[in-house]
């Protein structure tokens, strides 16, 4: 005899989908600060330069015009969600790669300048900042390449030692994106653990009341779409509190657990399937009224009873209804007068 048998579901499942939304809405969030303070830096440090003795070219000014106006842009968009919160890392990879390519112009301009020190900070922070292992994948290579040619048409000295140091940097930010990435791994469990405490049934793992409402105006809204009607179920134990009272309330979690289990077996994956109470089981779903005594007939065959047999002999009633407007609380009220009248009707037959 097995008591106190559970029902888990995977906690890692949606984890990566989690993960991504957390990044994409990290990166709207903190991106559009960061390209008004690089452009803000970028106009302070040409205003330094143009009242200084050492003043650029005017070629020199114009690529910073371009990076300052490739970042805001990138911040307007991200900002004004002009495009998706996904979209928002490659955005502002893209923002990093004109800017890549503004400084190795600035390079060629006056390679006496330190503008390759900044094109080696640019590389080592591009990973924190981009977020995404994909635009990151896409714009380092470019960035990578657009430099490497600066080095060599201008004849830099020590080509080998930039182009070693550069790859280090792109290691460096590869490592910051990873502990990122990994950071938010940990906050994308965190939270479909704590959704998954706050909607789920400890002991049979199926919805709670509150996991039922956050679910079914979605099934609603399908089945409305496609001109469809909702049904609901009732699942009732009989005998339940017999249990609890003669073998005690580790076996009634047993017998509840048993029945759990076969009501979702033969649900479909889109129904709903949710522990309403102590005894009882709702589930919705998108059809017409299912046959009751089929249903019924389905859900005995379905449930474990080894070790209950002298114990608890599977007595199940259930109520269904159904409604074509798709309105929840209707059906659920309709089902749970259906079940009331079958609970009555076996509770008469027992005695």
């Amino acid at each position: 005899m097995v008591v106190g048998e559970s029902v888990t579901r995977p906690l890692d499942t949606g984890v990566r989908a989690r993960r991504t939304q957390i990044l994409s809405e990290m990166s709207a969030q903190e991106t559009p600060r960061v390209g008004v303070i690089f452009t803000i830096l970028i106009a302070l440090f040409d205003v330094a330069s143009a009242v200084s003795d050492q003043a650029e070219p005017f070629a020199y000014y114009l690529s910073d015009v371009v990076q300052g106006g490739g970042f805001l842009i990138a911040a307007w968009l991200i900002w004004s969600r002009r495009v998706p919160t996904s979209a928002a890392p490659a955005v502002f990879a893209a923002a990093l790669v004109v800017s890549n390519s503004a400084l190795n112009v600035q390079y060629s301009i006056d390679p006496a300048a330190n503008v390759l020190g900044i094109i080696m900070i640019s590389f080592a922070a591009s990973g924190a900042l981009i977020l995404m292992w994909r635009p990151f994948l896409v714009a380092s290579p470019i960035m990578i390449a657009v430099t490497t040619y600066t080095l060599l048409t201008n004849e830099t000295a020590h080509v080998d030692s930039w182009f070693i140091t550069m790859c280090l940097a792109v290691g460096v930010s590869a490592v910051l994106l990873s502990g990122r990435i990994r950071s938010a791994t940990t906050m994308a469990m965190a939270s479909l653990t704590i959704e998954e405490i706050a909607t789920r049934d400890p002991l049979t793992g199926l919805l709670n009341r509150r996991g039922l409402q956050l679910s079914s105006g979605t099934v609603a809204s399908v089945a409305f779409r496609n001109h469809q009607p909702l049904f609901a179920v009732f699942v009732d134990i009989v005998g339940l509190k017999k249990v609890n009272d003669t073998h005690g309330h580790r076996m009634g979690d047993l017998v509840i657990q048993r029945v759990g289990r076969a009501v979702q077996s033969i649900s479909r994956g889109s129904d709903l399937v949710t522990r309403w109470g102590g005894d009882e089981f709702l589930v919705i779903g998108i059809g017409p009224d299912p046959d009751e005594q089929v249903y019924l007939e389905r859900i005995k065959a379905a449930i474990d009873l080894t070790g209950l047999e002298d114990k608890w002999p599977g007595g199940i009633s259930l109520g269904a209804s159904y409604d074509d407007a798709c309105d929840v609380d209707t059906l659920i009220a309709a089902a749970d007068a259906a079940m009331y009248d079958a609970r009555a009707a076996a509770h008469a037959r027992e005695n």
